[in-house]
């Protein structure tokens, strides 16, 4: 009976160990070690062995402080569940340092909408964000994982199955906590969450780093290019429109 001891890092299947340094299914090559033990679980999915707190911190350290390092040695798993269960503990986490210094840089804030006085505020509520972070946070990252695959798709650029770039999404949430920093942090989980998501495609996905900003951001830029050229071109005929209305009223005066 043969053992399996390579990961396709294409379609994730199960690869017999035959010393072939291709895939039996899609025929993708293997990576230069010819196995997976390049690649290992992340501390997170360790848990059981070295427990939550210090799996987490391990996990949100590495992600963040080496990112390279860490999705180069992200094991290329079909399971998805330790992820996204990562995922939801920095979003719940990144959704109560959101509430609290909302609180804290407004208290005013709280006590209008225990009076209900906030209701007609255009800005979401704090506290309905800090219930509802479990579901944004699984739209999100399912949401960003279907967005990543398919432009990957589209450019020729994947070679791992969506459960890998759903991995890659759900570990690359750890910027969130940067949102545990006052005033700045909302701006640096944004940037470096762009930053984590690129690196983790390049890596998952073996592919330069150029080529998976370009991939990513291809689409949003067309896109907004778009968008502008209409909100111009609307502009343009709305001050044309004018002065044709004033040309009109003109003759008749």
């Amino acid at each position: 009976m043969s053992t399996h001891t390579a990961l396709c890092p294409k379609c994730g299947y199960r690869i017999p160990s035959s010393g072939s340094n291709s895939c039996s299914l899609c025929g993708a090559l293997l990576l230069a070690s010819g196995s997976s033990s390049a690649r290992r679980d992340v501390p997170w999915e360790r848990v059981l062995d070295t427990g939550v707190v210090s799996a987490f911190v391990e996990t949100l350290s590495a992600s963040l402080l080496r990112p390279r390092a860490f999705f180069d040695e992200m094991r290329l798993s079909t399971r998805t569940g330790s992820g996204v269960a990562y995922a939801l503990v920095v979003g719940a986490l990144s959704a109560c340092a959101v509430f609290v210094w909302s609180q804290v840089l407004d208290p005013q804030m709280l006590f209008d909408q225990l009076l209900g006085e906030a209701t007609q505020s255009t800005h979401t509520s704090p506290a309905r964000t800090l219930l509802l972070s479990p579901l944004t946070t699984v739209l999100g990252i399912l949401c960003l994982t279907l967005y990543t695959q398919a432009v990957l798709t589209i450019t020729r650029s994947r070679h791992a199955p969506l459960s890998s770039t759903l991995r890659l999404v759900c570990y690359g949430q750890s910027a969130g906590i940067l949102l545990l920093i006052p005033v700045l942090g909302p701006a640096l989980a944004a940037v470096w969450g762009l930053v984590l998501l690129v690196v983790g495609v390049s890596s998952v996905h073996r592919i330069s780093t150029g080529r998976a900003a370009v991939a990513l951001g291809a689409p949003l830029l067309i896109l907004g290019t778009f968008v502008a050229m209409a909100a111009a071109g609307l502009i343009v005929a709305g001050l044309l429109t004018a002065d044709l209305l004033k040309e009109i009223m003109g003759m008749y005066r």
